[in-house]
């Protein structure tokens, strides 16, 4: 039994006398000096989980022969962890690049922005010089909820995914997705899209279904109340009486 005190003979009278007590100061200079690798980590900190192991067994190996082993394995892991590094780093300014010279501009591109009229009024009341202007989705009109669920059931699902962690697509192969493991490793190709695929086709969309009359009547006697006046007809609006079958 850990005790958080100094006075070990307190503990041995509040507990038992057979109570094979340890003070807290003790026990933690003891975990400091034969574990003086383990920590907690903060949230915050973010380490790489085959290093520090790797880092672990280089430092705990008792012969020079394993130990040298270990440091090759080591360098040798951290010169494929800065390919990967690097590669990543590539591909991303490249899609940048890209990006800006894509004419391929499809009428399904969604932009998300703000709809509510309370929201709009209180970005543009606290921004500064204009610097951020609220913009509302189709002036106003509201969201389009698209059928996604049901519209990717005729693609095809790339068997064992995260095995992987190389992916890319080009418009030359439409349809068709390339993979690799390593980063040494050959390209693969899977083909997920097995039929004509036309980005300009508009996506089924999904209608908004109604609120029951108990989620309407819960609205309007309890969320209501904290609802700014100009709004509350709005968003809460007194429940619309139902006629019953």
């Amino acid at each position: 039994m850990v005790c958080p005190h100094l006075d070990v003979t307190a503990c041995k009278d509040k507990y038992s006398k057979d109570a094979r007590i340890l003070a807290k100061l003790t026990f933690t200079n003891i975990w400091k000096s034969l574990m003086p690798s383990f920590q907690f980590m903060s949230s915050k900190t973010d380490l790489y989980k085959t290093c520090e192991i790797m880092k672990m067994d280089i430092r705990y190996a008792s012969q020079y022969e394993k130990k040298l082993e270990l440091t090759n394995s080591y360098l040798a892991h951290l010169n494929q962890a800065q390919k990967e590094h690097d590669y990543y780093n590539a591909n991303i300014i490249n899609a940048v690049e890209d990006s800006k010279h894509n004419p391929n501009v499809v009428s399904s591109q969604i932009l998300f922005k703000s709809f509510s009229e309370d929201l709009v009024s209180i970005v543009n009341r606290f921004t500064r010089i204009n610097f951020n202007v609220a913009q509302r989705y189709l002036n106003g009109e509201g969201f389009q909820y698209y059928d996604f669920k049901n519209y990717f059931q005729a693609f095809k699902k790339l068997p064992h995914i995260q095995k992987y962690h190389h992916f890319y697509f080009t418009s030359q192969h439409s349809g068709i997705i390339f993979f690799k493991d390593n980063l040494d490793d050959n390209y693969e190709s899977f083909t997920i899209c097995p039929f004509s695929f036309n980005a300009d086709t508009p996506l089924p969309t999904i209608d908004a279904k109604p609120l029951s009359q108990k989620r309407q009547e819960e609205l309007y006697k309890e969320i209501a109340p904290y609802i700014d006046l100009p709004f509350r007809s709005i968003i809460c609006s007194e429940p619309k009486i139902q006629n019953k079958k």
